[in-house]
């Protein structure tokens, strides 16, 4: 961490967490835990061969609070509705990885499912909210891909565990616990990496972080390059960087790209289109279901949900609120709003809830609740999209209310202005209540 302690204005990055230890003997198999500290995934450094029966026996004593009881079924029936499931939910590229080893208890699966970022608030494993019944029909399925669970190669002994584990907690236990055992990193900066430490040749007692080469050259040219300005890139945050390197970790644009199949909006826009605000509400699962009778539905990522919406709205060159771009209230307006909206104008009751109100006769597909579109969406990108929808979204079946740039369709209000027309539509949409949940 930069001198004196991560910074607000850090590159969020450096402060993602590990996932925590807790009730690691519910959660996980003894056999997968022996295997994973053995042989780990990602960045996790290993141990000695010999300490990994012992920690594995140490974890699995670490039982915790009982998780709620599950039994995952086997049957086919049960297992053919959580393939339904992932395929509505467009689950498949996450649950690919769990099918390949058997790493949880029956409860820790369905647990996981449920809440998975309960132990890993960083966690890149989407969190669509599920229920009880969901989670256990989706543990049944990705179960039935699973290999058999792995054996014990030895009894451990979980007090020589306990004692091999303070290197552990380094990066598995909360920050204010760890902080006195960690090196800053412009501490560890000070020492010739290339001597001593993880990148070095001989790493001596340093971790093995199985780095190739090309990794090794680029971390010594970046302590060499940044050490004497006090690691400054390490200080900064870059929102539209952020977003882009996110965006691409949580695999968004296998759902939400221009064209896609299975027709949700493209997030090349989303910065633009929504109010930064209401954006990070929806990325914290936190905005309610804007299109309820779509299967797909949003997952969550609370922590990085601030940050992702601050920088998808920076990759558009824009602010983070409106402001005065935002016609204050008018209850005038408001009223002709009202008329153009409704049946002697566009009619977008047809279509649309309005709050409480339900559509009047919905044709070819209902749009989002007109009282949420308000909530959502920026006000010029509002204008824009009344103004010619197939020019932001081809395919969309919202009609056009224009003739051409300026002038609307109805001549009876404002002269036929179409910005002025859309504008009062604005003011009544902002009247509108929010629906009952």
């Amino acid at each position: 961490q930069p001198r004196g302690g991560p910074l607000r204005e850090a590159t969020p990055e450096l402060l993602a967490a590990a996932p925590d230890l807790a009730q690691a003997g519910r959660r996980f198999e003894a056999g997968w835990l022996e295997a994973w500290i053995a042989q780990p995934g990602g960045r996790c450094p290993t141990v000695a061969p010999r300490h990994a029966a012992d920690l594995a026996a140490h974890l699995a004593a670490q039982r915790g609070a009982e998780l709620p009881a599950a039994t995952i079924g086997t049957d086919a029936a049960t297992i053919a509705q959580g393939a339904a499931l992932a395929e509505k939910l467009h689950l498949g590229p996450w649950l690919a990885p769990m099918a390949k080893e058997r790493r949880h208890t029956d409860a820790g699966l369905v647990a996981f499912l449920q809440a998975p970022a309960a132990h890993h608030a960083d966690t890149a494993f989407p969190d669509l909210r599920l229920t009880r019944a969901e989670a256990s029909q989706l543990a049944a399925y990705v179960r039935s891909k699973q290999p058999a669970t792995r054996a014990l190669s030895r009894p451990g002994d979980a007090t020589a565990g306990a004692a091999a584990m303070a290197s552990c907690v380094a990066c598995h236990e909360p920050a204010a616990k760890r902080a006195a055992t960690v090196a800053s990193l412009e501490e560890i900066a000070r020492g010739d990496w290339t001597v001593r430490g993880c990148v070095a040749e001989n790493r001596g007692r340093a971790p093995d972080l199985r780095l190739t080469r090309a990794e090794v050259a680029a971390l010594i040219a970046f302590r060499n390059a940044d050490r004497d300005v006090g690691f400054a890139s390490l200080r900064r945050f870059v929102p539209a960087e952020y977003a882009a390197q996110q965006v691409k970790a949580l695999g968004c644009a296998q759902c939400h790209t221009a064209g896609g199949e299975n027709k949700l909006p493209d997030i090349s826009r989303a910065g633009e289109k929504f109010e930064t605000e209401w954006l990070a509400k929806l990325l914290a699962g936190q905005a309610g279901r804007i299109r309820p009778w779509q299967e797909a539905r949003m997952p969550a990522f609370a922590s990085r949900a601030a940050n992702l919406a601050a920088g998808l709205a920076a990759r558009q060159g824009l602010p983070l609120k409106a402001g005065g771009s935002v016609p204050a209230k008018n209850a005038e307006l408001a009223g002709l709003g009202e008329k153009i909206a409704g049946e002697t104008g566009y009619s977008c009751i047809a279509c649309h809830d309005a709050g409480s109100r339900k559509a009047v006769q919905v044709f070819e597909g209902q749009g989002p609740n007109l009282q949420v579109a308000g909530a959502r969406l920026r006000y010029d990108y509002y204008q824009r999209w009344m103004h010619w929808p197939q020019r932001l979204a081809p395919t969309t079946i919202m009609p056009r209310y224009t003739k051409d740039r300026d002038r609307a369709l109805l001549d009876t209000h404002f002269g036929g202005d179409a910005a002025r027309q859309f504008e009062a539509v604005w003011h009544w949409i902002g009247t509108l209540e929010a629906p009952a949940r």
